[in-house]
């Protein structure tokens, strides 16, 4: 009698973790962090995406870049505000509308021959009809590097 009790306290337990990091996973951000191009010459431009898993309606980052090698164009997406704050881009975006957006888009010219890293820090992303936002140790593929190189 005791061993099915064990056995059942067992079963339970084991069907309360799946369940749990089930539900974790499925409701999991998840952000691709990618350039349109890895090699540019110096004067070409890049476009540095930023792709979500789901629709954001607000959201805060900083992109760290090399401000030496590298110019501030600005966003390619609509009310995604970004300007440049020492040696960062900061990234501000928030949708009225309350619709959404999955990308998000910044545009940068090459100004020097270089081996570049790109990164995003100090993230936060609200998803539609959620009241919490996502902050970067919860952001799975936020802590990706970008390598650009640019030759003359």
């Amino acid at each position: 009698m005791k061993k099915n009790v064990i056995v059942l306290i067992i079963i339970v337990i084991l069907f309360g973790m799946f369940i749990t990091i089930y539900n974790s996973t499925k409701s999991k951000l998840k952000v691709d962090f990618y350039a349109d191009n890895k090699k540019i010459n110096v004067g070409q431009e890049i476009i540095l995406q930023i792709k979500t898993n789901k629709q954001i309606i607000a959201t805060n980052f900083e992109l760290i870049y090399d401000t030496e090698s590298f110019e501030l164009i600005g966003s390619e997406t609509e009310n995604f505000m970004v300007s440049k704050k020492n040696d960062k881009i900061a990234c501000i975006y928030a949708d009225i509308t309350v619709k959404g957006i999955d990308t998000f888009k910044v545009r940068l010219k090459a100004i020097k021959e270089t081996k570049a890293n790109f990164e995003i820090t100090n993230s936060k992303f609200r998803e539609v009809d959620k009241e919490e936002s996502y902050v970067q140790d919860q952001i799975q593929g936020i802590n990706k590097k970008i390598k650009i190189q640019v030759i003359k």
